[in-house]
């Protein structure tokens, strides 16, 4: 029993001096192993994409959007009674008809008999004038010798002043009943587009009958309506000065389309009822687009536009896009040291995604125009210039 336990003692010593004696030899490793030293700390530069603006004077514009309404509108009636005998090929919703060119005839066989019957009238009736002015020249050579009594040459005078007023009442009534023939045949006032007609060869129409409505085929207004206290940029037509220019582009799904060049012609002295807006009325030409270099896309009565009005120009501002402009109206830069430097600007102008603010760049400096997580002016910048 002693034996054995003997045994046991020896056996747990043992493992304690084999186990004491790899941990020494572990520790003798570590301590004669190479040694890594730590570099001093170098900061790493920040990869972004920048842009090189310089400050300029840029032309600015105020965007608005309106509804294309015509410049002339007539409703065709006419002033004589009778069949419609003639009408023109392009009397038809959307034909286009020529200055001076006739729209329709109307039958003008009784108004040809009434001038026929007025001329008959007004030749009795000078027959009749000249036979009153002869016997009153005589009256009064009889009357000078005082072979008739003054009566009867009064009475002779009279006769004759009643005949001049009735050729004078005739010459009217034929006068008139001429002008009625001419109105027999309707033209077109102005270079017209057909908006709507209601005309059929054979029908039986009357004065105040609306026959037909033209546009103007020429000219388009365009009435936009925008804030009131934009109208202060805007150049408004005065004595010889004209107003200012505008760009109108038809707008859709896709994106807009240019349509032409207008101008500023009036501002609306009353406001729209709903939004209390301002109304401006642009003049646009179909003549200048016809011959303009640039494609265009055609303007329709009713069309929905948007009109870029020329407002001025903005001097010594960085022109950036609406994502270059961080929070509180601030910009990023990189000095001329590689750093990254935060500054205040003002907007001045916005258009579309593009801001024009104050010059805060000095030369050399490039503007950030990609994200960072956190922006701490001082930081290095690997600055990369930006491929557009």
């Amino acid at each position: 029993m002693r034996s054995h336990s003997q045994r046991n003692g020896w056996q747990v010593a043992l493992t304690m001096i084999v186990l004491l004696i790899a941990a020494g030899i572990a520790y003798l490793l570590l301590e004669s192993g190479p040694k890594v030293l730590p570099d001093d700390e170098t900061p790493v530069a920040k990869m972004v994409k920048v842009r090189k603006i310089l400050p300029d004077r840029y032309p600015i514009f105020i965007s608005a959007y309106g509804t294309v309404i015509p410049a002339r509108r007539l409703t065709i009636e006419p002033e004589v009674t009778g069949l419609v005998t003639r009408q023109h090929q392009s009397l038809t919703p959307g034909g286009k008809i020529m200055e001076g060119e006739e729209l329709f005839a109307i039958d003008p066989t009784m108004t040809e008999l009434a001038v026929k019957e007025s001329n008959a009238a007004l030749m009795r009736a000078e027959v009749n004038l000249k036979e009153a002015q002869r016997k009153s020249k005589q009256a009064q050579n009889l009357a000078s010798n005082a072979l008739i009594p003054d009566t009867e040459l009064i009475s002779l005078e009279a006769e004759a002043l009643v005949q001049e007023a009735e050729v004078a009442r005739l010459s009217i009534a034929r006068e008139r009943n001429i002008e009625l023939l001419k109105r027999h045949l309707i033209k077109s006032p102005f270079n017209a587009v057909v908006l709507e007609e209601n005309l059929e060869i054979g029908q039986r129409i009357n004065p105040g009958y609306s026959a037909a409505t033209l546009i103007g085929a020429d000219e388009y207004w365009i009435q936009v309506s925008l804030p009131v206290d934009q109208i202060r940029h805007i150049q408004l037509p005065k004595d010889s000065k004209q107003g200012a220019r505008a760009s109108i582009f038809l707008t859709s799904g896709g994106g807009k389309q240019f349509a032409g060049n207008g101008r500023v012609i009036g501002l609306r002295g009353d406001l729209e009822r709903e939004g209390r807006m301002a109304r401006l009325l642009i003049s646009f030409s179909h003549n200048e687009a016809a011959s303009a270099s640039r494609k265009v896309a055609p303007l329709l009565i009713g069309s929905y536009v948007r009109v870029d009005i020329e407002a001025g120009e903005i001097n010594d501002c960085l022109a950036i896009r609406q994502a270059s402009l961080r929070s509180n109206n601030r910009i990023w830069v990189v000095d001329t040291s590689s750093k990254l430097q935060i500054r205040d600007v003002e907007i001045l102008w916005n258009m579309d995604d593009m801001v024009y603010v104050s010059n805060a760049m000095q030369p050399g400096e490039t503007l950030i125009v990609s994200p960072l997580r956190s922006a701490v002016p001082g930081t290095i910048i690997n600055a990369q210039p930006l491929n557009e």
